[in-house]
């Protein structure tokens, strides 16, 4: 069950690719070994930032209250990787909310919205 974000570009993003996922092994004598455990990093963070309309503002949470925070997955529409090449982020992830949404008004109808959003992979 993936949940819809609006459609809406933002004017700021903000990306980090996460992490391997890997563990290091050391003996007693201070020999090593470094395991992978898997082929893409996980917990790769989408900092998104919009300025919204009141309507804007309300598809956003209607998207966070539908997906129950980070519950369900989020698909991200092609609005939020305009001027970006989508090659640059992973294909076989899921994003989910990483925090809930954070507003803050600007003048009347108009806010800055903050959205994070996270990679999961499911097994």
């Amino acid at each position: 069950m993936n949940i819809a974000f609006p459609p809406l570009c933002p004017k700021s993003r903000s990306f980090s690719p996460g992490i391997y996922p890997t563990k290091r092994f050391t003996s007693i004598s201070g020999a090593g070994v470094t395991r992978l455990y898997g082929t893409l990093p996980s917990a790769a963070v989408l900092t998104l930032e919009f300025l919204v309309t009141d309507t804007e503002l309300q598809s956003v949470f209607e998207c966070w209250h539908e997906a129950k925070g980070d519950a369900y997955p989020v698909s991200l529409p092609k609005d939020v990787f305009k001027g970006v090449r989508k090659s640059l982020f992973y294909k076989s992830v899921q994003w989910r909310w990483g925090e809930a949404p954070r507003i803050t008004s600007v003048v009347k109808g108009r806010s800055t919205l903050r959205a994070r959003f996270v990679t999961v992979q499911e097994g």
